[in-house]
């Protein structure tokens, strides 16, 4: 059983041929899969839900014990129904089956899943009315983080419903305690170690100050296999050092540890040495799904195969045959461009720019793409390609983007943004330069999010500029608002904004109300002195947090915003609540059609019971078609006899209609109502009780 890793580590790899399959511990890794990533995107909306059928399908093919994720199943802790649906679907379709376990959990369930709901503290394959062939063991990311009211995840309803198994999430963030899975196969003993995604500063500070406490085995601790999979920043964002988790922080108790949250797949172990003596491999598998165009994305995806025998390990690598193609090149126009020098105006020297790209691009989906393509019939054919283009004259860099795929309309997946411009000759200096704010972020965006720079770091640099220009925020505090921002990115809480401000400028009125200080000058230098506090920075940071992650009454959690769309009032759909009044229970919201008239207006019909609005008319202003009556919904409230509701008058016309005063549309409206109410109450009104409620004629 000798190893060959690295060349010297003779003692930790299992040999080909060596043991027998059945003695030893298969397991199937792969981390952020981030299901429901591009919905917005119909070329690329299924891209995630055909890479993890394929990574699923692997593990029944190849006989795993159980697969391994490391976070970030889904892109957004508030996944749509679709993503949540085609997820339930895949899993159902791998997950259940006839094959007997062959691997034991020795450990209490009731400590490992202490934070599900007490009736699902188990493993899914223990329970007797299931029957499992694949066991999914799943820690979450920072994606699909708790959220909202209960602070629930997706992973827990999955949890719940026995399609995986949801570990490692930590339920105190000042003293983390971790108590592994314990599992056993023969003579193999593995110990299973999760960290669900924590703030990577917060982290950072617990393990200096030694509150991250692994708990082991008391019985043959030597003998135990410990894996650890964590999902944390791996690399050092920007100038901050503490927003990611140092490799020496790891005990080097950690025989291997699998490292999600990193979209670069490095998947073969690395070798660390963490001095006097001490070492851990780290295996990065990265994300089944390019999430964004760098050059990390574009590393060909691939998931491995983790096989355990009592103290050694093997990772065996399987490429994935039906992620998406995508291409990233960086051309550099100074040394590999056209010369401009010759061109009469810059129009003229970018139409050379640009044709040198157009034809840069064509060689490249001629030559390189047809190595990417793997044949699987699953595969999506259209390439996704960035070209980070470098330059140092500026009118090189003011190319439409936009029109520029136009050009590979058929043949590229992202058409819109294909290329990336950045200047390599000026640099941004802070002391030298005075651009405001918003145009310091268009500039360094693009290169902040090459290097993965956070959203919540590159706000912090644009306001401490901000402060140097005399242009600093005067009530709100730069720590609260970057993270209500990263919220608003990274989290789609479409209120974190709206939220933090009300709260901050709050709390500040309230303050300066206390001070006692008449002149504006000492007011505004008391203010500053408040802002400038070092140590009350710190705090407003902690209570940012806290007001954030507090339950608000904020959208459905399963309502989906897409902010490119045009807002239409005609396709918003009211969520029908409970009222303590039983009487407001008893005659639902009137349906609207699709135009404006059956909306109605002040002074319309909206107030009517359903007796009185099914002898109106059917019409309104507009092309919308009002739809029938219907009977009460189910409320769980007890409802009064229809009848009685008949007898209620409708409520009158009071006001204006919109539009105007017009009497005469009013008139209108009553004698077409009129003429239609004697044929009316002969329709038998039964099919429509049933009627279909969507907007759609």
């Amino acid at each position: 059983m000798a190893a060959d890793m690295n060349g010297d580590n003779d003692d930790v790899t299992i040999d080909e041929g060596d043991p027998d399959p059945s003695e030893t511990l298969r397991i199937l890794v792969a981390t952020d899969n981030h299901l429901g990533f591009g919905e917005k995107y119909p070329e690329r909306q299924n891209d995630s839900y055909i890479a993890f059928d394929e990574i699923l399908q692997m593990g029944r093919d190849q006989e795993v014990d159980f697969v391994l994720l490391g976070g970030d199943l889904f892109h957004d802790n508030r996944p749509t129904r679709n993503a949540e649906h085609q997820c339930m679907k895949i899993l159902k379709k791998h997950v259940f089956g006839d094959k007997p376990m062959g691997v034991e959990l020795l450990s209490d369930p009731e400590m490992n899943f202490a934070h599900c709901d007490p009736n699902h503290r188990e493993v899914n394959y223990m329970n007797s009315n299931l029957n499992i062939a694949l066991p999914i063991f799943s820690i979450h990311g920072n994606h699909d983080d708790p959220c909202g009211l209960g602070g629930f995840c997706s992973l827990d309803n999955l949890h719940t419903a026995g399609l995986i198994n949801y570990f490692g999430r930590q339920n105190s963030l000042k003293d983390i305690t971790v108590c592994p899975l314990l599992f056993q196969k023969g003579e193999n003993k593995l110990a299973l170690y999760g960290m669900s995604s924590v703030k990577d500063e917060r982290l950072h500070r617990l393990f200096r100050e030694n509150c991250v406490k692994m708990l082991q085995p008391e019985e043959d601790t030597d003998k135990w296999f410990n894996l650890l999979v964590m999902h944390q920043n791996r690399t050092k964002r920007a100038t901050v050092d503490k927003n990611h988790i140092p490799e020496h922080f790891i005990d080097s108790m950690f025989d291997l540890v699998v490292w999600g949250h990193e979209h670069e797949c490095r998947l073969t172990p690395e070798h660390k040495d963490l001095g006097e003596g001490k070492e851990i491999f780290i295996s990065q598998p990265g994300s089944s799904v390019a999430t964004s165009l760098c050059e990390a994305e574009a590393v060909d995806k691939k998931v491995g195969i983790l096989t355990i025998h009592k103290k050694l390990f093997k990772m065996e690598e399987l490429p994935l045959k039906t992620v998406r193609p995508m291409l990233f090149r960086t051309v550099n126009l100074a040394e590999d461009g056209p010369d401009v020098s010759k061109a009469k105006n810059e129009k003229e020297a970018q139409m050379k720019v640009e044709s040198f790209l157009i034809k840069y691009i064509e060689k490249l989906l001629k030559e390189d793409l047809p190595k990417k393509l793997t044949g699987h019939p699953n595969q999506p054919k259209l390439p996704l390609v960035r070209v980070r283009v470098e330059f140092e004259v500026e009118s090189h860099g003011t190319i439409s983007v936009g029109r520029f795929g136009n050009h590979f309309h058929g043949q590229v997946a992202n058409t819109a943004d294909m290329l990336l411009f950045k200047n390599v000759k000026r640099k941004f200096k802070k002391e030298e330069d005075s651009v405001s704010g918003m145009s310091f972020i268009k500039s360094q965006a693009a290169e902040e999010m090459e290097t993965h720079t956070s959203v919540e770091e590159i706000i912090r640099n644009t306001f401490a500029i901000n402060e140097e220009n005399d242009s600093a925020m005067k009530l709100l505090s730069i720590g609260g608002m970057s993270k209500a921002v990263s919220f608003f990115t990274e989290k789609d809480d479409k209120k974190s904004l709206q939220t933090m401000i009300q709260q901050q400028v709050k709390k500040t009125v309230e303050k300066a109300n206390a001070l006692e200080v008449d002149n504006k000058d000492a007011f505004d230098e008391t203010l500053g002195n408040m802002k400038n506090d070092k140590k009350r920075a710190v705090e407003e940071e902690k209570e940012a947090l806290e007001i954030l992650q507090q339950p608000r009454d904020d959208l459905d959690d399963n309502a989906q915003v897409n902010p490119d769309d045009d807002f239409d009032m005609d396709n918003v759909t009211t969520k029908v609540e409970e009222s303590d009044d039983e009487m407001e229970n008893l005659a639902p919201a009137p349906k609207r059609g699709r135009g404006r008239g059956s909306r109605g207006g002040r002074g319309s019909r909206g107030g009517q019971t359903p007796a009185a609005a099914a002898k109106a008319s059917t019409r309104g202003r507009g092309r919308g078609r009002a739809s029938p009556a219907k009977k009460p919904l189910a409320m769980g409230v007890p409802v009064a006899n229809p009848g009685s509701a008949s007898k209620k008058q409708p409520a009158r016309a009071t006001g204006k209609a919109r539009g105007g005063g017009n009497n005469s549309i009013q008139n209108a409206f009553a004698r077409q109502s009129q003429a239609m109410s004697s044929t009316q109450n002969t329709v038998n009104r039964s099919k429509y009780v049933y009627d279909d409620d969507s907007d759609s004629d």
